[in-house]
C-alpha cells in the first residue's frame, strides 16, 4: 500500500511540474519599448524591444550539426530558457491617402545578462547572421502604428522554423557545449526551472556597434551602413 501511495505522490509531482512547463511556455513577457529613433528625411526609423527572461517552446530543424556535418542533426520542438533580449527592428514609413504605414525591412536580435545596453551576446539560434539579423521572412502588411508593426515582427520571430540555411551565430557555440546544442539547452531548462543562461554560457558580441543596433544615427537624419544589405 505504501509503494502505491509513493508512486501516486510521484505522478502528482510530476504532473505539477508538466503544468507549470506549460504554463509558462503559452506566457508571452511583456515587451518594452527601450529606443526609438526615427528620420523624417529617409521616412525610415529603428525600435528597439527588450523582451525579459522567459521560456519558450521554439521549433528547431537541423539537417545536420557542426562544420562539415560532423555530427548528427536533430529536428522537433525544443522548452528553453532564454535571458534578456533586445529586439532591433528597422522600418520604412509610407504614406497612402494621407494616413501613415509602416513595414519592417531588417530585424536584429541580442542576448543579454542585465539591463545594460553596452553589453551584448550572440543568440545561439539557426537565422541569425553575423550582424545578429534574423534571416526570415518578415511580415510583408503595412501597420497604421510601430507597437503593431514590432509586436508583429517578435511574433514572426517566435514562430519561425529555425533551421540550417543560416548558421553562422549558432556555429560561434561548440556543438558539444550547452548553448550549442539545444537538446543540453533543454534538459537544463527542465531540470532547473529558474535558470537562466548568463555570461558564462554565453559569447559577447566583438565590437559590438551600438550606435547601429539602437540607431541612434537616425537622430541626425544619418542611415547606418550595413554591408551586407539584402544578404539573408
Amino acid at each position: 500500500m505504501a509503494l502505491v501511495v509513493v508512486g501516486e505522490s510521484i505522478m502528482g509531482k510530476w504532473q505539477n511540474m508538466a503544468n507549470r512547463i506549460a504554463k509558462l511556455a503559452s506566457i508571452k513577457p511583456q515587451l518594452q519599448m527601450v529606443e526609438s529613433n526615427f528620420s523624417p528625411m529617409y521616412n525610415e526609423g529603428v525600435t528597439v524591444i527588450a523582451q525579459p527572461p522567459t521560456r519558450r517552446i521554439v521549433q528547431i530543424n537541423m539537417e545536420y550539426r557542426g562544420e562539415e556535418g560532423e555530427e548528427p542533426g536533430y529536428n522537433g520542438n525544443f522548452f528553453l530558457s532564454f535571458p534578456l533580449m533586445y529586439f532591433r527592428i528597422q522600418y520604412k514609413r509610407y504614406f497612402e491617402k494621407n494616413k501613415e504605414q509602416f513595414s519592417a525591412s531588417s530585424l536584429h536580435v541580442i542576448f543579454a545578462v542585465a539591463d545594460n545596453k553596452s553589453k551584448a551576446f550572440i543568440p545561439p539560434l539557426p537565422n541569425v547572421d553575423d550582424l545578429m539579423r534574423v534571416c526570415i521572412e518578415l511580415p510583408k502588411k503595412r501597420f497604421s502604428n510601430v507597437d503593431d508593426l514590432y509586436k508583429a515582427a517578435i511574433d514572426c520571430f517566435w514562430s519561425t522554423d529555425f533551421n540550417d540555411g543560416m548558421t553562422i551565430a549558432l556555429y560561434q557555440y561548440d556543438c558539444d557545449s550547452l548553448l550549442g546544442n539545444h537538446r543540453k539547452w533543454q534538459n537544463k531548462t527542465k531540470k532547473q526551472p529558474i535558470w537562466i543562461p548568463n555570461g558564462r554560457s554565453l559569447k559577447p558580441i566583438e565590437n559590438f556597434d551600438k550606435k547601429f543596433f539602437y540607431g541612434s544615427s537616425f537622430k541626425k537624419d544619418i542611415q547606418p551602413e550595413d554591408e551586407y544589405e539584402g544578404y539573408c
